[in-house]
């Protein structure tokens, strides 16, 4: 580090970052494992519901995927069917199919055996109809999911997108895996921004295919399980790998709303925890398969 060079931190505010002069990190060298190489499998993605930004996450995601990933889009109307047509040319790693019907259908739903999927993306049509409408239909499909999650046994990965934030609440229920609430990240993001213009290039690096994220891997892949250890100890594990842990995830957890769903970013360094075999790292790292 030369001087003039700044320092990327993950704090509360920009005036709770303090340097410590803590030399004794007290690592659990021991408790430190190294991953399991596997190879990157294609994946089977479910798009639900269809808007303008539906071309940039497919993009992305044709970015991120191994060859021979499928993508399939379930609509309700016509118009991205022609949309697809001309994406599929420019895709590299996609295949990509599309179905004109009703989401909000549990029979149709049924129909598409959603726990054969990897995940489950909700797009919210929010150009067709008003936003409480277009969060309406999107809780009922959601709920459908659920049904369709507690009769087959079967957990599903989903991420919903809700337009309005008071609307999240009452989706909850649901037991989705995440709501991306569109508005509510732009106005996080612009606050950020404001306050630091230089932020926007960290983000166009955090959120570029081509530069390193933030990845949540399996905890497996850092410690051994069964013994406390502290968060330096997982710093220190994922520095050998060459990444930056940023938090975990407890699955035990994930639905509780007080914890977070689970979610600790930024933890108190010296803090003991005992992770499960099912638990999470939150990592920035430039791969995010293992």
């Amino acid at each position: 580090i030369n001087e003039g060079d700044s320092i990327i931190a993950v704090t509360e505010d920009d005036d709770t970052m303090i340097v410590s002069n803590n030399k004794d990190y007290s690592i659990d060298y021991e408790a430190i494992t190294s991953p399991a190489l596997l190879d990157r499998k294609p994946e089977r993605i479910l798009m639900l519901g269809w808007n303008k930004r539906s071309p940039v996450l497919i993009d992305e995601l044709d970015k991120h995927v191994k060859d021979g990933s499928l993508l399939k889009v379930v609509a309700n109307h016509s118009y991205p069917g022609k949309m697809i047509k001309i994406i599929k040319p420019k895709l590299n790693s996609l295949e990509i199919e599309f179905i004109e019907a009703d989401t909000t259908d549990k029979y149709l739903l049924t129909s598409l055996d959603p726990a054969s999927f990897d995940h489950i993306i909700l797009q919210s049509e929010y150009e067709d109809v008003g936003v409480q409408q277009a969060d309406a239909q999107t809780l009922v499909t959601l709920l459908h999911l659920r049904n369709i999650s507690n009769s087959t046994k079967k957990d599903l990965n989903i991420v919903s997108e809700m337009l309005d934030n008071q609307n999240r609440r009452l989706a909850e229920v649901t037991k989705a895996d995440d709501f991306i609430v569109s508005d509510n990240v732009l106005s996080l993001l612009m606050s950020q921004v404001s306050e630091n213009k230089y932020l926007m290039d960290v983000f166009y690096k955090l959120f570029g295919s081509k530069e390193s994220g933030i990845y949540i891997k399996p905890v497996t892949g850092y410690l051994k399980i069964g013994k406390p250890v502290n968060f330096y100890t997982v710093l220190e594990s994922a520095r050998q790998q060459n990444e930056i842990a940023l938090g975990y995830r407890i699955i035990s957890e994930k639905d509780d709303e007080n914890s977070a769903h689970g979610v600790i970013v930024n933890p108190l360094k010296s803090d003991m925890i005992k992770f499960n075999e099912e638990d999470k790292i939150i990592v920035l790292s430039d791969e995010d398969f293992r």
